[in-house]
């Protein structure tokens, strides 16, 4: 100790390949930790938004769309050499048994799925039931990627857009003091 009462007892210095390490690190890990907080988000809005929101779409329209016929109807006609049982047409439309035996489903639709199985997720890719045979078409056909991901992002801006409008009002101004 000096007079003042200051202990001048010297920190050893770094060497400079010590410094130089350290500020590559301290400029290197903020847009890393950005970047993988940014990779973190978009799985998470994948994961718990993107993913129901495309299933609720996509059972909502195979609800209101499947074409999908127990046994052959009553009139309909044998398409080529196959058995009755596995291929027939019926008002215009080819059906076909699907590999999986159950339900007669359109060509196109069974088609369409057997041929772009690399496209569907993996929950989709084994089909069990005739309706996932449809739910695997109305991804492939109306669905796909390129176009749900734009649409979700103009959906939520558009909703930013109109709650930023309603509390810029004097109507929102009610609720923010009501809590």
């Amino acid at each position: 100790m000096d007079q003042s009462g200051k202990d001048e007892t010297k920190k050893p210095q770094r060497s400079s390949l010590q410094r130089a390490i350290w500020r590559g690190c301290s400029i290197i890990a903020p847009p890393l930790v950005t970047l993988l907080l940014l990779i973190w988000l978009a799985k998470a809005v994948e994961d718990y938004v993107l993913l129901p929101l495309e299933t609720a779409g996509r059972t909502a329209i195979v609800w209101m769309t499947a074409d999908i016929l127990e046994r052959p109807p009553i009139g309909s006609t044998l398409v080529g050499d196959e058995p009755l049982e596995t291929t027939f047409q019926f008002e215009g439309t080819r059906y076909v048994l699907p590999p999986i035996g159950r339900g007669y489903l359109p060509y196109y639709v069974v088609g369409k799925v057997d041929a772009n199985l690399d496209q569907l997720p993996r929950e989709l890719r084994s089909p069990l039931s005739a309706t996932d045979y449809y739910h695997g078409f109305v991804k492939i056909q109306y669905m796909p990627r390129w176009f749900t991901i734009p649409l979700l992002l103009l959906v939520f801006l558009s909703v930013l857009f109109f709650v930023g409008r309603f509390l810029a009002a004097g109507v929102g101004r009610f609720f923010v003091t009501g809590f």
